[in-house]
Formats: C-alpha cells, structure tokens, sequence
C-alpha cells in the first residue's frame, strides 16, 4: 500500500500545474486496493508509524467517494455447483481472515490464526521426533520435501512445458526462504549449473566519500550483502529453470519487472530465455548483464551490482506475488507474516479446489 505522502504530493503538483485549488487539481483519481492485504512497509517502524502513514490518514480520504465490489465472479463463472461452493467457502474464509473475525489459535496467541485442516500439508507419515527437532532448529526440511513434493507433483528432474511451471509457485515470507527453496529444487533439476558471480562497487557523488566507505566496506563485505529487489552475488541456474526478471528491460517486449521466464541457453555475458506465459509466451529473448543500483540498503552508501537480473523462480516472497493466479499453489511460514496483511496478500491468489497447502 503506498505511502499516504506520494498522494498528497501528487495532489499538491497537480494543484500548481492546472492552477486550482480542488483536490487533485480537479482531475478524477481512481484508486483501487484493499486495506485488509498490507499496509504501507516503513523499515523498523511501530504500529502507530504504519497505521499514520496509511492513506485513511490522510486529509484527501474524506473527499473520496467509495464502490465496494459485492460479486464474487470466480463464483459466478464456476463450473458446477459444488466448485461454487467451494470458491465461496474460501471467500469467505479471506474475509474472515481479513477481517479479524477467524478464529485464532489460542495456544499460540491472538496474533495466530487457525487454518482449516484440509488446508494443511499431511505430514502424517513423518515421525514426531523429526518434525520437533527441524521445527526447533528453524528449517522444517522434512515438511518442506513434503510441500516441495506436493506443489511441483510430477517433477523427475527433467525439463517440463512452460505450462507446467508457470502454473506452480511456493511462496514465503522472507527472501532466505526463498533462496534456500530455490536452491533444493535447482538441485534436483538435470543438468549442470553455471554459477555467475556478480561485481559490486560503491556508488555516490563524492569522490571522497567514496573513496572512505570503499576502505571501510571491502568487496568481500559487499559480495554477502542480500537485498531485496536484487539478484544475489552468486547466481546458480540451470537450462530449463524458470526464473523471474526483477528489472523493466523491455515493456514492449514483454521484458518487465515480474515476467517469469525458462533458461533455453546459458552464456558467459548473457542468456537467452524464454518467456512462459502472457501475451508473449514462447517468445525467446537475450538477457544481459546490466548494473543494479540499490539506495535504500539501509546502509551508509548505495550499493552498484552488476548481474543477471533475474531470479530463480520455482519459489517467491509474498509480496513479489501479487496479482498472480496460480494453480498449484503452496504457503512456507516458518516465519510469521509480516508487515500484517501479508499473509491476507498470498491467500489470494490460492486456488480454492484443493490444491493449496500451507
């Protein structure tokens, strides 16, 4: 959910470019989201910070006029009756999650929400002993094999349709999980991998100063450095591996931020891809080395990557899902959700029949 402030600083530049006084300089401003999903992300900020920085906030709020969407299509358009059932069943499963009226497990406390059992990976068949220890060393590799075996069903190693993984997807909180998921299933693909190392510098106006944090932040410091919204220093892919572009290269050409792609051919300064679903599915594209500037680090400099923007994809965070549909579709929460509404933010896109696991 964006910043309260860019509206208004929009509202104020289209005041003085139009020359009135009205909201938004007179002109209509159509927003859509929901409020149940996520609210704006402030680093290392308190509820409070959060809840003032949400647009309900903001002076602007009391000149909107509201439209609630009352029709549940996937309902509407469902195949038969009990698949309608089942669609509506969920719906109203999000809203009470949305909501704050679910359910919550009161072993754990109120910030702890119940998920229904048909929901939840069978992990019946592991011993007790096993699930305990993984649970209290953080990892849980036992249920993770189990969701990795249950999402990507079918999957011996060999090079699948574009349709296959474009329809599979693990999603989770934090980018280590991502990366660590990635990793297991990569391994598992045929073939050998081609690891490329990126190059890292620091970025900046002043000479000086760049000169002075180049001393204190060796490269070897800035190689570990994992950011979100960056490609890691050691990128591992394997031809036949979908991935993610993390960088607009090309609109026009289908290359933006969030096009999932397959690995067709793996070069030492570029690659050719091919991109899976959308409008230009099929269509094969080169992928090359270009520099990624980060300056929200959360460090004292701005930190320059030269690599492959791209990610592997056979798991996300939640966040970088939305507006994706996915059919199969699973849930890793080792950790919890957070900020608050993230976990609202993933369920959407949930398919409703049954093959959703958490």
């Amino acid at each position: 959910m964006t910043h309260r402030y860019q509206y208004e600083t929009v509202d104020r530049t289209l005041q003085d470019l139009l020359k009135n006084d009205l909201p938004f300089g007179g002109i209509a401003i159509l927003l859509s989201g929901d409020f149940r999903q996520t609210l704006p992300a402030i680093p290392r900020a308190g509820p409070a910070e959060v809840i003032s920085a949400s647009l309900k906030r903001s002076p602007l709020w009391r000149d909107f006029e509201f439209l609630r969407l009352t029709i549940n299509m996937r309902v509407q358009t469902a195949q038969d009756q009990s698949t309608a059932q089942a669609v509506q069943g969920f719906a109203d499963f999000l809203l009470r999650v949305g909501d704050g009226r679910h359910e919550t497990c009161t072993e754990l406390g109120s910030d702890y929400v119940k998920i229904p059992r048909d929901m939840l990976l069978d992990v019946s068949g592991l011993e007790t002993s096993v699930v305990n220890e993984a649970a209290e060393q953080g990892t849980a590799p036992e249920r993770l094999s189990r969701l990795i075996e249950k999402v990507y069903s079918g999957f011996d190693g060999g090079n699948q349709p574009d349709s296959y993984f474009a329809d599979r997807i693990i999603l989770t909180p934090i980018n280590d999980d991502v990366l660590a998921i990635n990793d297991m299933i990569l391994d598992n693909l045929r073939g050998d991998a081609e690891e490329y190392r990126s190059f890292e510098s620091l970025g900046g106006d002043d000479g000086l100063e760049r000169q002075e944090h180049g001393n204190l932040y060796p490269p070897e410091f800035l190689n570990t450095i994992s950011l979100s919204g960056m490609p890691p220093h050691k990128l591992k892919l394997k031809v036949g591996a979908p991935m993610m572009l993390i960088r607009n290269l090309n609109t026009k050409e289908g290359l933006c931020n969030g096009t999932r792609l397959r690995v067709v051919q793996l070069r030492r300064n570029c690659m050719k891809a091919a991109i899976m679903s959308g409008a230009f599915a099929g269509k094969e594209v080169i992928i090359p080395r270009v520099m990624l500037i980060s300056k929200n680090s959360g460090f004292p400099f701005e930190l320059r990557r030269k690599q492959f923007p791209v990610q592997v994809a056979f798991a996300m965070t939640i966040n970088k899902s939305q507006g994706q549909s996915i059919q199969h579709l699973g849930l890793f929460l080792r950790n919890q959700c957070f900020p608050t509404g993230s976990f609202m933010w993933g369920c959407p896109g949930l398919p409703p029949e049954g093959k959703s696991r958490f």
